[in-house]
Formats: C-alpha cells, structure tokens, sequence
C-alpha cells in the first residue's frame, strides 16, 4: 500500500498565536466529527477547550469542504467567564446540528454539561446547556453559630463521550466519582437534548477497584458499545461491555486485552463498522512496561475478542500513547496516537486493510520542524475515503519566554490523510 499524509497541518485555533493555551481531550472521546448531510454537504467540526478569556471556555469551529478551510471559531457553552470548562467532545448528525459535551465546574464540582447546535453547522446559537449526571450537587451549610459545617465534598465527573443512536437517542459516557472512586456512567436523552435520562452504573465491579477513561459507539443495529481501563484485577485492563436495549442496561463486563501478566493497559478508544465489527485500540505497557499501541477486535457484536495485535512498529522502546481509531465504510481501519520515538511527541498513524490481522509501517503526521510536543489526537472519516485527524500543538510555544506558565501555549491543529491503494 502506497500512504500520502495529504495536505501540510493546518492551526484551527485562531487566537493569537503563543499566548493561549488549549486542550483536546484524551483520543477515546474523540473532538473531531465528520458528517455527510442530508444535504450532501461534508460537514467536519472540532472542538476543544481554551483560555482565550482567562478561563477555559468551550469552542468550535467547522470545516464544509473537507478540512481544507475552517470557519472562525465559536463558544458553545453559555455562561463565559463564570467557570472552568474543559474536555468536550462532539458528534454531528445528518441535518447538521452538533452536539456536545464538557466537564463543567459551575457548580463548585466537575459535572457533566450538554449543549446543541439550533440551526445547520456551526453558528452563535446554541441551547442552553443541560447538566447529564443525576448525582446531587452538596450545597454549603452553616452551623447554628452560623459557622461553616463539614459536607462531604460533591463527588466529580470527568472525561465524557456522546454518540448519537437511532430514534433520535443522544448517549453520554463518563468517568464517575459519585462512589468516591471512579466507575463508566451512562445516560440518554430521548427529547434532543433537553432532558436526561436517569443515570446507569455501567461497571458491574463494586468493590474499590476504578473504572477510567471511557470510549463509546453505536452499531448499525443500535447496540451501544463501550470500552474503558479498568484496575478490578489489580493493574489496569481494558473491559468492555454493550448494551441492545438503548442503555437501559449493560451486559456483564468483558476483559479483551489478553495479556495475563501484571503489566498495565490504559485509554481505550473504540469505533464499529457498517457490519457491527468492535474495533479497539489501546496503549499497553506489555512490553518491558514501554507503552505501545496495540488492537482488538470483536466479530460477535462484543460477545468476545480475538488476540490482540500491536500497531506501533517503533523498535527503539520509546513511548506511544493516546491512541484514536475511526474505521471506513470500506473496511479500512485508521489508529493515530502520541508517539515519543523522535524524542518529542509526534502524531503517528497506521492503517490496516484486513480487519486489523496486520498494519502498516507507521507515518508521521506532523510537520513540525522542531521540538515542540504534539498530543491528544483524535481520529474521524471524512469524504472520499480520507481520514481526518486533530490535536493539541506546542510548536508556537516560547520556551524562554512562555505566556501560559506553569504548562505550554498551546494550539488546535488538523491534517486531512490521503490513502491510496
């Protein structure tokens, strides 16, 4: 197979350059959406969060000629300035709205926070965002000499996905702190947004074992799949579970990272194709615990997984993290991650043709010429079989004379993958 990376990286953030940072979110709940519309229209959006207003607010833009252009940016949340935002993700349907999720601190804790595009693409109206987790928010309390009383603090929500499912479903995963340590939480919205289901347990493991970072996709069917790591045996697994009642409730838990030993895997990230295959891939520290990127698959709907393969062909034992997978309607697999082989982090990417029994020779996506770390991609299918990819840059950063201690001005960036046979 012949690979072209298409055309050079483009910055989609359009704030001035070195004095901002911004944040994707970890590759399994991915910021970056693609859509053919009802229209024919190719809508791309991505989003992210940053603090262009001194806090981190949420923003978007969008692409209608498959990421060779993006439109100014625009917030999605609806209250600037009042609090911390971050980690949002985003999904499109096929007449064009978009729909999105954050962590959102309004509320003194880390909720879940839900907000949708009113007309087509991307535009200043947005609803008013709908807070997704059930769990109560604790509400200070003075004492009868009007002193402040111990609360136990409220828990905290992090690191959400949306898919949307058929009947006009929305579906949200998270992490969840409600049981003062992490489990997958899940709910639904059945009225486009405006109100949330109530909240399912999606681990079934009760002890004080965590359950972090999860992935989530709907099968042509409507079965919802989801994947997370998970600490219920000590170190960290990938488990999966599904559900074919529309989240109502979810199957028994299901290891699929096959390594027997005390090694860890973490942060899956998940995508189906047009069959209902389960597609998986992970950072795992099989190896001589030196992360690499490695794949399962399902061909039973998440009955079971087959063996697991590694993705990353770097020999050198450096670091590769953050993986995001998307997969073609022709079958063909795409994975991109973090990858430290060149000493900085670099984006890389492979494909598989055969189901995920082989993949290619990695390739780097990035074209920065220096330094500079490059992290937390996301993957999405754009038209005419290309694969589109989006992350956090640090390539303006001035490292003498930084303007966002203590962490790196940082920026949006995006590369549309050519493929060809």
């Amino acid at each position: 197979m012949g690979q072209s990376t298409g055309q050079q990286n483009i910055r989609i953030s359009d704030y001035p350059i070195g004095e901002v940072t911004a944040m994707t979110l970890s590759a399994g709940q991915r910021g970056l959406a693609a859509q053919k519309l009802d229209s024919g229209e190719h809508l791309v959006v991505a989003v992210w969060s940053d603090e262009r207003a001194g806090r981190s607010n949420i923003f978007a833009t969008q692409s209608l000629d498959n990421g060779t252009t993006f439109s100014p940016s625009v917030r999605v949340n609806d209250i600037p300035d009042k609090a911390h935002l971050y980690g949002t993700t985003v999904v499109i349907d096929a007449q064009g709205h978009l729909y999105a999720v954050w962590l959102d601190d309004r509320d003194g804790d880390q909720d879940i926070y839900f907000s949708r595009s009113v007309s087509q693409g991307i535009t200043d109206a947005f609803s008013a965002s709908v807070k997704v987790n059930d769990d109560e928010t604790r509400e200070p309390a003075v004492d009868e000499f009007g002193d402040p009383e111990y609360i136990e603090p409220a828990a905290f929500q992090t690191h959400p996905m949306i898919v949307l499912g058929p009947k006009g479903a929305i579906y949200v995963a998270w992490q969840d702190y409600r049981r003062s340590q992490a489990d997958i939480y899940f709910s639904k919205s059945m009225d486009g947004g405006r109100t949330f289901d109530r909240n399912v347990k999606v681990t079934d493991e009760f002890g004080s074992a965590g359950q972090l970072y999860p992935s989530m996709a709907v099968s042509p069917d409507g079965t919802i799949s989801l994947a997370w790591h998970d600490h219920r045996k000590g170190n960290a697994d990938i488990f999966f579970a599904r559900s074919t009642d529309g989240g109502e409730s979810f199957s028994r838990n299901l290891k699929v990272s096959d390594d027997e030993t005390d090694t860890h895997q973490f942060s899956p990230s998940l995508a189906v194709d047009q069959q209902g295959h389960i597609y998986i891939a992970w950072h795992d520290l099989r190896n001589n615990s030196q992360p690499d990127i490695y794949f399962g698959k399902s061909v039973d709907g998440g009955q079971s997984f087959g063996p697991n393969v590694q993705v990353s062909d770097d020999p050198s034992g450096a670091f590769q993290f953050h993986p995001s997978i998307a997969v073609m309607p022709s079958g063909m697999i795409g994975v991109v991650w973090e990858d430290k082989r060149h000493e900085n982090f670099d984006i890389f990417f492979s494909t598989s043709h055969d189901g995920g029994k082989t993949f290619s020779k990695n390739v780097r996506l990035d074209d920065d010429s220096g330094s500079a770390d490059q992290l937390f991609p996301s993957l999405a299918v754009g038209a005419s079989e290309k694969f589109l990819v989006m992350w956090t840059d640090e390539r303006h950063d001035d490292v003498e004379l930084s303007r966002c201690p203590p962490v790196s001005c940082s920026d949006i960036y995006f590369h549309a993958i050519s493929t060809e046979q």
